[in-house]
């Protein structure tokens, strides 16, 4: 699983995601890049596909042991 790739890119961002708008763009950009980089059988990856919340892809992604997705998405 390659999550780091997009997670580093997210966290790039710096300052501007500081501004919420800023932030949900960068997390839309980082659930679709995830969506492409989780196996197919990922719970996460199902979770996104299906466009469940940020909360249950959060606490999917934590089960799963992608704790710093989870927090990104405010799973913290």
């Amino acid at each position: 699983m390659l999550v780091d790739d997009p997670i580093s890119r997210f966290w790039s961002n710096g300052r501007d995601l500081k501004e919420s708008s800023k932030y949900e763009a960068a997390v839309k950009i980082l659930l679709g890049e995830l969506k492409l980089d989780l196996e197919d059988s990922s719970p996460t990856r199902q979770a996104i596909e299906n466009q469940e919340s940020w909360e249950a892809v959060a606490r999917t992604a934590r089960n799963e042991g992608l704790e710093e997705l989870a927090i990104i998405l405010g799973g913290a």
